[in-house]
């Protein structure tokens, strides 16, 4: 049960770090990032897109919670 905790928590600060390193590179890109032709377009809309795939964050950190809260009992 504390392994799945690990690995949703793990999943969670690889998707916050993705998305910051994502943005950046967005930002230093400029506008040439949104064209369909930069690998860089398709890359900023996927990691976005692992914000909400399940589980995403409230629901996530409750499963953690609730994996923990388990494992003290």
């Amino acid at each position: 049960m504390v392994q799945v905790a690990r690995a949703i928590l793990c999943r969670q600060l690889v998707v916050s770090h993705a998305v910051a390193a994502v943005d950046k590179a967005v930002e230093l890109a400029g506008g040439r990032a949104y064209f369909r032709k930069s690998p860089l377009e398709r890359l900023a809309r996927d990691v976005r897109a692992a914000r909400f795939h399940p589980p995403a964050a409230p629901v996530s950190f409750q499963m953690v919670g609730e994996r923990i809260r388990e494992s003290a009992i």
